[in-house]
């Protein structure tokens, strides 16, 4: 038996870390933002690039709200004294460009501060869904106190240096060369190449010297009401993305004998001068920015494939859980180890897979592989609608989370066109009233 009923009220949401101040009511809109959009002086602002930025500042009372507007093109990660608060922008198109709205205090302490953000420009072959300018980010300080953090350009007081360890790695799947995935279209972002010998450690820590970064570069005004060229911003009308620790699943197959539970438990360390494969299941479809922890390892090359399904001889898929004569074929990040303890690698964008495999060639040191974890980032949409059935299957169908827009195929497309939404756009009206 099914029973449907519209309810009045939203259906309560789980408890976060961070919220979205501006959600579900809208208290600071687009016309309270005087901050402009920034860039680092010294690129062209449509290539695949990493931005970092750093501004250092003072608090003195703690207990005061201290709220931020902050978005960036294409997507950026942000933290505040080397803690990570929450990474976007929901996606938006230019006339629509979304910002985050953000109470910082209980990120800050008495005194010194640091804000640090990420901004990822994915190059000419990001994903089709999103749209982009120039490679850009904008701070404005909503609460009097937070308005030393304003992006100017100008007088202001970030600084910012080029990630030259990052390298996008475009996923091939037409024209002549060798294929990086089985089948035909692909819309997703590229991947990661990832060299951290020159890869700034510490750089979102407030100890770190950054007094060899440049000036941040004055880009466009931020407007609302369509003054500027650029985009048109707009509150985020979502909660935020959600961070959550995700166990990765147990290894299956490996190249030798590997008889530690790893990445469940204990470290995996492998020797110095070998190669080594193992194939890891998750049991089923995920995703979201797996975590990888290392140490040592010196110029150890690690590269991370994923994949929803495994393929047999003749790239066929079957069944998933028959893993027998079948490899894995699909999309990689590639990391390259600078020998230090306690390095990290998490993608730029998030990953979808059940099985990952990983392939490692060490070079004169060991690699102590410490720790691997996914972190499902996804966000809820309210719904006013209430669904129960003596199926439990339907009753998970129903409780729908989404990647703040919904999704054809998260592995290949990670968007959904017009046509797709004929069916979910008159379900999702019905059920939350929002058209």
């Amino acid at each position: 038996m099914i029973r449907y009923l519209l309810l009045l009220s939203i259906i309560v949401l789980p408890i976060q870390a961070q919220t979205e101040v501006n959600y579900p009511e809208v208290i600071y809109g687009a016309e309270n933002i005087h901050a402009s959009w920034v860039s680092h002086p010294d690129i062209l602002g449509g290539e695949d690039r990493v931005v970092l930025f750093r501004n250092t500042f003072k608090v003195d009372n703690t207990s005061a709200d201290f709220i931020i507007n902050i978005s960036a093109d294409n997507h950026y990660f942000l933290y505040v004294n080397g803690e990570l608060v929450t990474h976007g922008p929901q996606l938006s198109d230019i006339q629509h460009y979304k910002y985050e709205t953000l109470n910082l205090k209980n990120y800050l302490v008495k005194g010194k501060n640091v804000i640090a953000v990420k901004v990822i420009n994915f190059g000419k072959r990001r994903f089709l869904g999103m749209q982009s300018i120039f490679t850009s980010l904008i701070v404005n300080g909503v609460s009097k106190n937070a308005e030393q953090l304003n992006t100017t350009g100008m007088q202001d007081t970030w600084v910012c240096a080029l990630d030259e360890s990052y390298k996008a790695n475009e996923v091939v799947w037409r024209g002549d060369g060798e294929k990086a995935i089985v089948g035909a279209f692909y819309a997703n972002n590229p991947t990661d190449i990832v060299d951290l010998n020159a890869y700034p450690t510490g750089w979102e820590l407030l100890n770190f010297n950054d007094t060899d970064w440049q000036k941040t570069e004055f880009f466009e005004n931020a407007s609302s009401m369509g003054g500027s060229i650029a985009y048109l911003l707009e509150p985020r009308n979502l909660p935020l993305l959600s961070w959550d620790e995700e166990q990765i699943g147990s290894i299956v197959r490996s190249s030798k004998s590997i008889t530690t539970k790893f990445p469940a438990s204990d470290e995996l360390k492998i020797p110095a001068n070998t190669k080594t494969t193992f194939l890891i299941d998750q049991q089923y479809v995920t995703k979201g920015f797996p975590e990888l922890l290392f140490s040592k390892g010196k110029n150890a090359s690690i590269r991370i494939n994923y994949a929803e399904n495994l393929f047999g001889p003749n790239n066929e898929k079957g069944d998933r859980n028959n893993l027998e004569g079948k490899q894995l074929l699909g999309y990689y990040d590639l990391i390259i180890s600078n020998g230090k303890d306690a390095q990290k690698f998490i993608p730029n964008w998030m990953r979808t897979f059940r099985f990952i495999e990983f392939e490692i060639e060490t070079k004169v040191q060991p690699l102590v592989i410490n720790s691997f974890k996914n972190n499902r980032s996804r966000t809820t949409i309210p719904s006013v609608a209430q669904f129960t059935s003596d199926n439990e299957l339907y009753n998970q169908i129903f409780d729908i989370c989404t990647q703040d827009y919904f999704l054809s195929d998260a592995y290949y497309e990670t968007m959904q066109y017009v046509g797709d939404t004929k069916i979910q756009a008159l379900i999702w009206q019905a059920m939350s009233g929002n058209d």
